[in-house]
């Protein structure tokens, strides 16, 4: 949001407070396409995929559409939904999406709506997917961790009974021992 909201406040020409900030603009228009190029092309495939069969047979002219828009990403969403709609888009001059189709009505605008929800509530399925199977991760890692915890300390605790130093048989010098064992030395000695 921040690259996109970025383009729009200091992309104008112009001077302003005796600078120049047409540079930042550019800056901050190439970081919003980068960042954006990925997402305008998944949800034009997610609005094509829930537009069902239509959606798919439509897929071979979404880019052929999308490359119309001076955008490298505004296309993509655009000539999906046009081309689901069957309406053509148009910008006077600048570009015409889906030419063949009829020209957009009022009532286009709730099938756009409605068309917009289904990859919304896709995605919503999938991000909620996501978040169960991490979390099931994290329950799971946590059981191995644990597991291995009790195995360590068995494993230690079964190589202090095997080593030498807890050997019976050990003589205690008198500057080591604990002072009960002090005491009964003296007693012997």
């Amino acid at each position: 949001r921040f690259a996109n909201t970025a383009d729009a406040m200091w992309g104008y020409r112009g001077v302003y407070r005796g600078q120049r900030w047409e540079w930042a603009g550019k800056w901050a228009a190439r970081v919003d396409d980068v960042l954006s190029w990925l997402p305008a092309r998944l949800t034009a495939a997610l609005l094509l995929l829930t537009a069902g069969g239509r959606g798919l047979r439509l897929a071979g002219a979404l880019r052929q559409e999308a490359v119309k828009t001076p955008s490298p990403n505004s296309g993509w969403p655009m000539a999906a939904m046009a081309l689901v709609l069957g309406v053509t888009l148009r910008k006077p001059l600048i570009y015409g999406l889906n030419p063949d189709g009829r020209e957009a009505q009022a009532a286009d605008t709730g099938r756009a709506v409605a068309y917009a929800e289904k990859p919304l509530l896709a995605l919503m399925a999938v991000a909620t997917l996501a978040i169960k199977n991490e979390a099931s991760m994290r329950c799971a890692t946590s059981k191995l961790q644990t597991r291995a915890r009790i195995l360590e300390t068995g494993l230690n605790a079964a190589q202090a009974r095997k080593s030498p130093a807890s050997d019976s048989t050990r003589t205690v010098s008198p500057a080591s021992a604990p002072p009960r064992a002090m005491a009964d030395s003296k007693i012997q000695g």
